[in-house]
């Protein structure tokens, strides 16, 4: 019989994540996925990124830094390939990629016998289709030779994964393994109504890329109907000309112009404000999505006025009554829920304490993370 025998420990399987597009620190990158991965004993998790502000460790994770891309067409190009070169730098087993510029990269490491993920934050090739920077005349022929494209490589990867069930949808119907694991809050994150009801100014916030399509014209029209109302606006223009048309319109004198915030100010923009806005229009590309600002809201205890969408009536609010759903196309309906929220005390903190239990019951993080854990199970 032998005594004192030694069990041999298996090891840690190396994990990176790629990004040439996102800040180091992305609510969805970093702070659900990549620390997530990193909490397993098994998992030694890196993160390279694009954003010029050096390598360093942060939470037990490894990040580093390729140096800023000058502009779009130097992100695609030299950014990618300095990304594609420090991966394989790092050796690692398991390659998970967060920009379809990527892609291409994907197939590569395949070809050296890594294991690939693809995580499809949006449909791209819808999205081309609304894109400013695209020509209008050529969108549909780039969407179709990218969704040709997309297909071709996400077959040879080892898994797909996206962030809501509509595009995880596309992609099996493609013939590819995919599943959603979408952008729920990590509730842990919120403290739901620090600042009383009724000690709040009588401010209303809108948080994420401003855009035509995500209703920023509607958005300022209304508060021409909304008097002794402010709009807390949080995140960048997509474009400077919509920025001058905005700064141009009567409703501008109510925007509190915030700018593009860290999360930390955000959730006190959140404890200030009575309400969130999130007025997309009816576009395919915004029908079948899950704006993670929804759930946020939510979690922060806002009532909502939204798009009267009908998956998002089917998903959230047939069952949880936290949101007042309009036409994001109609400023005066926007107005008019707006006040009707602001100044009905119970209607509003009956929808708060309904967003909030929605949070802790349905979406959240936690639920989502172990549809994580199972991808890595599966292909590792």
């Amino acid at each position: 019989m032998q005594c004192g025998k030694k069990f041999m420990t298996s090891k840690p399987l190396k994990i990176a994540h790629l990004t040439t597009v996102h800040k180091r620190f992305d609510t969805r990158i970093f702070k659900k996925q990549c620390i997530s991965l990193s909490r397993k004993d098994n998992y030694n998790v890196s993160l390279i990124v694009a954003d010029g502000l050096g390598s360093t460790k942060h939470k037990n994770i490894n990040i580093y830094d390729v140096g800023p891309s000058k502009n779009r067409f130097d992100r695609i190009f030299i950014s990618a390939k300095k990304i594609y070169l420090k991966a394989l730098d790092l050796d690692c087993d398991i390659y998970h990629l967060h920009d379809p510029e990527l892609l291409n990269m994907g197939l590569q490491l395949k070809n050296k016998g890594k294991k690939v993920i693809f995580d499809s934050h949006e449909d791209v090739s819808e999205d081309i289709m609304i894109k400013d920077w695209v020509p209008f005349y050529f969108r549909k022929l780039i969407s179709l030779i990218y969704n040709v494209f997309e297909k071709f490589i996400c077959k040879q990867l080892d898994f797909v994964i996206s962030a809501t069930p509509y595009i995880s949808n596309k992609f099996q119907e493609k013939g590819v393994i995919s599943l959603d694991i979408k952008n729920y809050p990590i509730k842990e994150d919120y403290i739901y109504q620090k600042t009383n009801w009724n000690e709040k100014k009588n401010e209303i916030c809108y948080v994420g890329e401003i855009s035509k399509e995500r209703g920023i014209i509607e958005l300022i029209e209304s508060l021409e109907n909304l008097k002794n109302i402010r709009l807390n606006l949080v995140g960048s223009f997509s474009d400077s000309n919509l920025k001058k048309r905005c700064e141009k319109m009567k409703g501008w004198g109510q925007v509190n112009e915030l700018g593009f915030l860290p999360q930390k100010e955000i959730y006190k923009v959140f404890n200030n404000s009575k309400l969130g806005i999130v007025t997309l229009h009816p576009t395919k590309t915004y029908l079948p999505s899950i704006p993670v600002k929804i759930f946020e809201y939510m979690a922060a205890g806002l009532p909502i006025v939204c798009s009267n969408f009908d998956f998002w009536e089917e998903l959230i609010f047939k069952k949880y009554k936290c949101a007042v759903q309009v036409d994001p196309l109609s400023s005066s309906e926007i107005a008019g829920a707006v006040e009707h929220l602001m100044y009905n005390d119970i209607v509003s903190k009956k929808m708060i304490e309904e967003g909030i239990r929605a949070i802790k019951e349905t979406f959240n993080w936690n639920i989502e993370e172990k549809k994580l854990y199972d991808v890595y199970n599966r292909i590792k």
